[in-house]
């Protein structure tokens, strides 16, 4: 039994006909929107598919729907926002000055009944928002990684059953990659785009009256430095309980004793809608086993993941709870072997510290950072806690299941299991080389283990997004670098045919294996100009 035809129809929200396919013979699963039919920016499309198969049988499937975001750069109103200090503070490399978290907050009314309600948001290098104190979004780590002074990811999230008559928007950001400050592997802290952390955001109220509001970033927003006083992709974060207002998240608080924002310069780059599936908690793993050493006490979550550990907690104010991950044992302890050798500062390496503020019980897990690791050794290090209950977080792009195996043999069931594992703890907006010391996108490392990937998980977004970050890495001459994104490393070492092959053999696989045409002709004069490059970089047919 095969597909013998489809039929697409489209309609817009007042039923009028957008587009309408007709009935198509081909067994092609996948079809894309038809270029001479244009959408404009937050248009909403209600659409439907029809099927017969080979034996005449027929199926009309539900009404679903999306909408298109924001499709022009002039449609972003907002400004790039920023707290003012961090013009004194940037530049300041050493780690325990390093820049904190910053707070933005706006309050805003809504006068009239709402009949929908988006939010487009972007803060850099990573944030978090709610509404209300409620989380707008169950996305974290986001936005993606790109070449932020090309392409900077933005989110859009329906926000309507969130507001209320008064309302506000409670954002937190951190320095992720984009304020990469470290002395790590391949030297972060001089990539071109680094900056200090920002915001921008825009609010689209659409009022069932048919008018529309919109509220967007700049100076009448407030900031303040955050409780997350160090945050740092390689290094973990440090969070004092302490320093976080009380209710500022809410309606009504008092913050006249913040700083008014300030207008920042951009990025660089373009501000693009992000596609991909988004970064969640997928997974919390309990700890099999725990076993006190004279450091602390280990916990062993028998499996090996990436993500962070939550603590729930209680203790007096300014304990310090100190927990450190780890991928390996070794006499009892937490052991980082050669992972950590080429990170500067290894004794903080994958650690995250939260400092109490004296409430009864609290529960906490960072937001600007993650780990790779199976154990972790967490210590009281500073006045008196007591630990209720840890959790290990399983943290990584949602990848969709597409197939699955099983057979009789149990070491080839528990080979695939590593793989699908390997897969899920190495994607991070990327493909990753690992998830503890590097994190970086090695296009070597993915394109071996991408038809093993495909057969798992529908890859069809997370691998168009990394071939825009191939476009916005490779040089006008053809070449690319090692490792994707990147601003200037890995274009002369650590690259070459082997590695550059991904750009060829990526939207091959895609087509194969998913029958997705679009990339392959996308990608295909990215190809062609690499192969020039090659061309001229051979001696004898020999590169």
């Amino acid at each position: 039994i095969m597909q013998r035809a489809y039929r697409i129809v489209a309609r817009g929200e007042e039923g009028e006909l957008l587009w309408d396919s007709g009935v198509v013979i081909s067994s092609r699963q996948q079809a894309a929107w038809p270029e001479e039919i244009p959408l404009h920016s937050r248009q909403r499309v209600l659409w439907r598919v029809e099927a017969e198969d080979s034996a005449g049988n027929t199926a009309v499937s539900e009404e679903a729907f999306f909408q298109t975001a924001l499709l022009e750069q002039t449609d972003w109103r907002a400004k790039w926002i920023i707290h003012p200090e961090v013009h004194d503070a940037y530049g300041n490399t050493d780690q325990d000055r390093a820049l904190p978290s910053y707070l933005f907050r706006k309050e805003f009314s809504v006068g009239k009944k709402i009949r929908r309600a988006s939010l487009y948001i972007c803060g850099l290098g990573f944030f978090t928002a709610r509404i209300n104190g409620r989380p707008v979004s169950d996305e974290v780590l986001a936005p993606a990684f790109t070449r932020y002074d090309r392409r900077t990811l933005y989110a859009s999230y329906d926000i309507t059953p969130l507001l209320q008559e008064q309302n506000a928007l409670a954002v937190s950001v951190g320095n992720g990659r984009y304020n990469g400050f470290s002395d790590g592997v391949w030297n972060l802290k001089c990539e071109p785009w680094r900056s200090y952390p920002k915001l921008i955001a825009q609010l689209h109220l659409d009022y069932a009256d048919g008018t529309e509001q919109r509220i967007g970033t700049d100076k009448s927003w407030k900031t303040h430095p955050g409780p997350a006083y160090f945050n740092c992709i390689d290094g973990g974060e440090r969070y004092d309980a302490r320093l976080a207002p009380e209710g500022w998240e809410q309606s009504g608080y008092d913050d006249s004793q913040w700083t008014a924002a300030e207008i920042s310069r951009g990025t660089g780059g373009l501000l693009y809608p992000s596609t991909l599936p988004p970064i969640r908690i997928t997974q919390s793993l309990r700890p099999l086993t725990t076993t006190r050493n004279g450091k602390g006490t280990v916990y062993d979550f028998g499996q090996n993941l990436s993500g962070w550990v939550r603590i729930t907690v209680a203790g007096e104010p300014g304990a310090v709870v100190s927990i450190r991950m780890a991928e390996q044992l070794r006499k009892g302890d937490i052991y980082h072997g050669e992972i950590a050798s080429q990170y500067a500062d290894q004794e903080d390496f994958q650690l995250d510290r939260y400092t109490l503020d004296g409430q009864k019980e609290q529960t906490w897990e960072p937001s600007f950072t993650y780990h790779g690791f199976r154990y972790a050794r967490i210590s009281v290090t500073e006045g008196k806690a007591e630990l209720r209950e840890v959790l290990a977080r399983c943290v990584h792009t949602d990848l969709e299941p597409a197939g699955s195996f099983h057979c009789s043999h149990p070491l080839l069931n528990q080979i695939h299991h590593m793989c699908v594992w390997s897969t899920k703890t190495n994607f991070h907006g990327i493909p990753t080389d690992c998830p503890s010391r590097e994190k970086r996108g090695w296009t070597g490392d993915a394109v071996t283990s991408a038809e093993q990937a495909l057969f798992n998980f529908d890859m069809g977004a997370a691998y168009s997004k990394w071939l825009e970050d191939f476009r916005d890495c490779q040089r006008p001459d053809g070449s690319l670098p090692g490792v994707v994104p990147t601003g200037y490393w890995g274009y002369t070492w650590g690259n070459g045919p082997a590695w550059d092959a991904a750009l060829l053999f990526l939207p091959w696989y895609m087509y194969v294996y998913t029958d997705n045409l679009s990339i392959l002709k996308k990608t295909y004069p990215m190809m062609a100009r690499y192969m020039r490059y090659l061309e001229g970089m051979a001696d004898g047919g020999i590169v």
